[in-house]
């Protein structure tokens, strides 16, 4: 990844953020990076994955040619990237998702030197979790379905001092005061 960003005032923060150890240039196992939940680390995701954004754009061209393309044909492919967490949509079998996945890692390793670690899980047996919601395809008709799992969030809220849950499935959860 040799390309470069032109904004002077960007690259001066950002050496600003390395000199105040906001940014790390090294870490454990060579590890480079912003320190995650950070304000640069979405900035910075963006920047570095971009080049992931292009070569998906390419992958569902493809996918939406008649002819002869690498993972074969009649399938779609949804994708959606949000920092550096991504989900990708296949309609299609799946030694397409598996062959989309190599193709995927190769990329992210040659060009990036990113490591994959991801799941491939069935939308229509189970449900994929991002960004703190499941996502499935409702068996009746097929259409796919974003569920916010409310019980986790409730648990969360509580573990934040947010409320107290007396009987979560009375619904008897009691909102608190957060005084620090």
């Amino acid at each position: 990844m040799m390309e470069k960003v032109q904004d002077r005032e960007f690259i001066d923060l950002y050496w600003k953020a390395v000199r105040a150890n906001y940014v790390s240039l090294r870490g454990e196992k060579g590890f480079k990076g912003v320190r995650e939940g950070s304000s640069l680390s979405g900035i910075i995701s963006n920047i570095y994955l971009h080049n992931l954004d292009l070569f998906m754009e390419e992958k569902i061209k493809e996918s939406n040619k008649s002819g002869p393309v690498s993972l074969g044909r009649g399938f779609r492919i949804k994708y959606v990237r949000y920092g550096d967490g991504f989900l990708i949509g296949i309609k299609g079998n799946e030694d397409l998702c598996l062959q989309l996945k190599e193709e995927i890692s190769q990329f992210l390793y040659k060009e990036l030197g990113l490591i994959l670690k991801t799941k491939i899980k069935s939308a229509i047996k189970g449900r994929a979790n991002f960004l703190g919601s499941e996502i499935c395809v409702r068996a009746r008709d097929g259409h796919i379905v974003l569920l916010a799992p409310l019980e986790k969030l409730v648990h969360k809220l509580k573990d934040q001092g947010m409320c107290r849950v007396v009987d979560f499935r009375q619904r008897k959860i009691i909102p608190t005061r957060k005084t620090d």
